[in-house]
């Protein structure tokens, strides 16, 4: 019996990957019409669930049915002919050809004797575009535009392809505040036409600007459905993560400080101008300004990967001239950098070379890697301790989860038992529950005595982690200040002097 509430129903569906159930008999309904959000935690089988809608996955058990009537999505192709389009994080683009081959690929006007009819397929291009709202050189090449401007040729790609149901795989990740309205003022659009949309993100605040209703998972099942208007933020965490919001920064016992492991004397280098800080053994430092500000260049600068042309390091007292990150790591100080992927894990090893490789003489017998001790120490410390979520450590860190590949780039500064370890942007693009987790070990290092260095954008981190914060301004240090006084007007106000 048809349905005409709901545009898409999915029923009961469940979906196992050696043995591990990565959805447990999922219901999920989409209201025609509406921009519907799924959200969860990493892990919470959000991906599987649209990768069996797509086609791309078979369900073990359960069944998906559009506007009431029974669809068996048995691949891509069967989810297309259903009007299911979905737009990935990657981009399915051709770079090297134009706007116009890229909408109508696989489908491009000829005139007779099979020659391409330009004229039309870039005049209906535009004309595509138009309906979206938008305007691009269509006979550009792709590789020659912004991020924005590909994702919105997807969508045009999709639309023109009759889609009627669209999901939005984290849409906004590397969009700009003003790419972010313009893409949202598209979706407000593509909806008046009727078109419908799932949107997946872990940006909490964007689903009340521009979603109807909100589902939430964890765990691979299904925990509930909202209209946004009638929730709010600490309830969606809530539900995703399963207590509240006030328990994400966990508390730690007020102390004395008393000892200096680090104290960084008037560094100056191509970015930075006369900076001064110290950390104590036990302490969370935070680093905060504005993007630009110089926050990430005095760490590095510290790490040795940026060159200091005055100024001076103490280590435990000792004045040290860190020659570069190799020797910053002999020192004892460990760096986890803002883009993990690119320079903080290798993606394409096993998490158990990943933890070692800072410090692989512990793992070494007659210049040997004992690959048995090297398991051993790596499963303590990776599965057993730092809780992540992967089958052994044998798994490559690129099949991880963002913040489990983070708890890996963590992994290898613990194992080298660093005196200070500093995190530049800890939690960025992990979902709150793996941010409760990095805040609990960011905690657990400073209660084993560590000192801690955190750089954030995110003033609620900085405020909810940090025993004082130094503030930062166009490469210069403007302001301190104490656990008791660290407010949003109080780091805004040393931020923009």
């Amino acid at each position: 019996m048809e349905n005409s509430e709901y545009l898409l129903e999915m029923r009961k569906i469940s979906k196992s990957f050696g043995g591990i159930n990565a959805l447990k008999s999922v219901n999920f309904n989409v209201r025609k019409g509406e921009i519907h959000a799924l959200i969860g935690e990493n892990g919470a089988g959000k991906s599987t669930l649209m990768k069996v809608l797509s086609g791309a996955y078979l369900p073990d058990e359960g069944e998906v049915y559009i506007e009431g009537k029974l669809c068996n999505i048995t691949g891509p192709h069967v989810a297309q002919k259903a009007g299911i389009g979905i737009i990935y994080q990657e981009f399915q683009l051709v770079p090297s050809l134009s706007v116009a081959e890229n909408i109508f690929l696989g489908a491009f006007f000829y005139k007779a004797g099979g020659i391409i009819d330009w004229k039309k397929m870039n005049s209906n291009a535009e004309e595509a575009l138009r309906r979206i709202g938008f305007a691009i050189d269509v006979k550009k090449q792709v590789s020659e535009l912004s991020v924005a401007y590909q994702q919105m040729i997807e969508i045009t790609k999709a639309v023109n392809r009759k889609v009627r149901l669209l999901v939005l795989d984290e849409p906004t990740s590397v969009l700009a505040p003003n790419e972010v309205e313009k893409l949202f003022d598209v979706m407000r659009s593509l909806r008046e036409q009727g078109v419908t949309m799932i949107y997946i993100s872990h940006k909490l605040d964007e689903l009340f600007s521009i979603c109807d209703s909100v589902t939430v998972m964890k765990d691979g099942s299904y925990v509930g459905t909202h209209l946004t208007s009638e929730v709010n933020k600490d309830q969606l965490i809530g539900m995703m993560i399963g207590r509240k919001l006030e328990t994400m920064f966990p508390k730690r016992a007020s102390t004395e400080f008393t000892e200096k492991v680090l104290d960084v004397k008037g560094i100056t280098s191509a970015v930075n101008n006369d900076c001064s800080f110290f950390v104590h053994k036990g302490e969370v430092v935070g680093l905060s300004g504005l993007v630009g500000s110089g926050r990430t260049e005095l760490v590095r600068a510290v790490f040795g990967a940026d060159a200091i042309s005055s100024g001076e390091v103490f280590l435990n007292g000792k004045s040290v001239k860190v020659k570069n990150p190799k020797h910053a790591v002999n020192l004892g100080i460990g760096l986890i950098p803002e883009d993990r992927k690119k320079h903080g894990v290798i993606l394409t090893k096993p998490i158990r070379q990943n933890t070692t490789m800072a410090s692989v003489g512990k793992v070494v017998n007659m210049g040997i890697i004992n690959h048995k001790e090297e398991k051993k120490a790596s499963t303590e410390l990776i599965i057993n301790k730092l809780k992540t979520k992967a089958p052994n450590v044998d798994t490559d860190v690129g099949d991880l989860s963002g913040g489990n590949q983070q708890k890996v780039a963590l992994s290898k500064w613990i194992f080298s038992d660093c005196a200070v370890i500093i995190f530049d942007e800890p939690t960025r693009g992990v979902d709150v529950g793996a941010k409760s987790e990095i805040y609990q070990i960011i905690n657990d290092l400073a209660s084993a005595g560590k000192g801690v260095i955190v750089i954030s954008s995110e003033m609620e981190e900085i405020i909810g982690l940090c025993d004082r914060v130094y503030v930062m301004h166009e490469g210069r240090i403007t302001g301190m200040i104490n656990k008791g006084e660290i407010t949003e007007n109080n780091l805004m106000r040393y931020a923009i002097m």
